[in-house]
């Protein structure tokens, strides 16, 4: 437990319970709000906009997460519930707190991107983030796409990546604002930095170690004595030619990776370099 968690489990109490579920209500009232009193302007008066935040407006820093998703009533309320239940998920794995601050810390990077480039504000990136963040906790959970479809979440998690944060970043004409997602998935980055940079340096041990694998089976070829077989024993020298139904191992704890038979994978010993 670093730092920051021993602060946020500390200070637990001072954590706003159930944040989604606030967040998912203030998003349904404002659409049933919109539909019944059209005149009231009330998205329009919630949205970020830079203009009217230096009119004085500064009420539009927050309540621009409280402005609905789509106009569809279904779709509305399937996506409220949806961030609902990642949301309590999340509270639930990390605590109150540490998830006030995941959110708050997407928000304000939101905002500060938003002021900079001057440039509206939305809460789309910023709920997504916290799908990402369950994605990597849960990786192997499956949800139901399109409500019947099962998928693993971490492939899902893929998928929309690559729609809403890759390919927006190669729409040039509408720079800045094709960086929005970046900005708004930075909690993610700073919460997760650790174990994607642990993930990126098991992926490059196990390159070289692929790499150094494949070079020592070259290598057993050129040897003398080889005959057209694919694996031979380092200890007995039975090869795949000679016993085509042998199944051969390569032990990675010794030096070139040696090749062994099932009889001598586990009795061997190692060879060392030179």
């Amino acid at each position: 437990m670093n730092r920051f968690e021993k602060f946020c489990f500390k200070n637990e109490s001072k954590g706003i319970k159930n944040l989604m579920l606030f967040i998912a209500v203030c998003n349904i009232f404002v659409f049933i709000v919109s539909a019944m009193f059209p005149e009231t302007r009330l998205i329009s008066r919630l949205m970020f906009d830079f203009n009217m935040l230096m009119e004085g407006q500064v009420w539009r820093l927050i309540t621009f997460i409280f402005i609905p998703p789509t106009t569809n009533i279904l779709f509305l309320l399937l996506t409220c519930y949806f961030y609902y239940w990642i949301g309590k998920t999340l509270e639930n794995e990390w605590g109150k707190l540490k998830f006030n601050i995941f959110y708050l810390t997407g928000m304000l990077a939101t905002i500060i991107f938003c002021v900079l480039t001057r440039s509206a504000g939305t809460a789309f990136y910023l709920n997504l983030s916290l799908f990402f963040a369950y994605a990597t906790l849960y990786p192997e959970q499956r949800i139901l796409l399109m409500l019947f479809i099962p998928v693993k979440v971490k492939y899902a998690a893929l998928v929309m990546a690559a729609v809403f944060f890759v390919i927006p970043l190669f729409e040039f004409t509408v720079f800045p604002m094709n960086l929005l997602p970046l900005a708004a998935i930075l909690n993610y980055f700073l919460f997760f930095w650790d174990k994607i940079r642990g993930l990126l340096r098991n992926q490059t041990v196990y390159g070289r170690k692929r790499a150094d694998f494949k070079s020592a089976v070259r290598q057993s070829r050129t040897r003398p004595g080889y005959e057209g077989h694919v694996h031979k024993c380092a200890e007995c020298e039975l090869t795949d030619t000679q016993d085509p139904d042998m199944e051969f191992r390569y032990c990675s704890m010794c030096a070139h990776y040696e090749c062994y038979c099932s009889h001598h994978i586990f009795t061997h010993e190692h060879v060392k370099g030179d």
